[in-house]
């Protein structure tokens, strides 16, 4: 199957990010017995935001805000097509999956530094 010419223009980090904020709301019920990720009993959210965060981080150094659209962007669009979600708080919650959004910068920015440091060239 060949991707649309437009997504070979879209950076990597868009597309890890977008697969991290959508998996985390699919995977969610199914991982932690909660349609939405935040509300898991144990740390759920959290975690997976900073592993994310450094693992894109060090696969694709120095596109922070590539990967911030993406998480953003992800997180609404598993709010908008799985069930369960959306509504009358769509609004809310893509507002607030921005701010959570903002949880996978910190190892991502991290990892992204360390990387730049050995010198390696920026992949994407």
């Amino acid at each position: 199957m060949d991707l649309p010419a437009s997504w070979n223009r879209l950076p990597p980090a868009a597309l890890a990010g977008a697969a991290l904020g959508f998996g985390l709301w699919l995977l969610s019920p199914f991982l932690t017995g909660r349609a939405e990720p935040w509300d898991a009993s144990f740390p759920f959210y959290l975690p997976a935001m900073l592993a994310g965060g450094a693992i894109a981080g060090t696969a694709f150094p120095r596109r922070a805000g590539a990967f911030f659209l993406g998480v953003w962007l992800g997180q609404v669009l598993a709010i908008a097509v799985l069930p369960g979600h959306g509504g009358d708080w769509f609004p809310v919650g893509a507002v607030t999956t921005a701010v959570g959004g903002t949880l996978a910068l910190p190892t991502y920015l991290a990892a992204s530094g360390l990387r730049a440091r050995r010198g390696r060239p920026p992949a994407g």
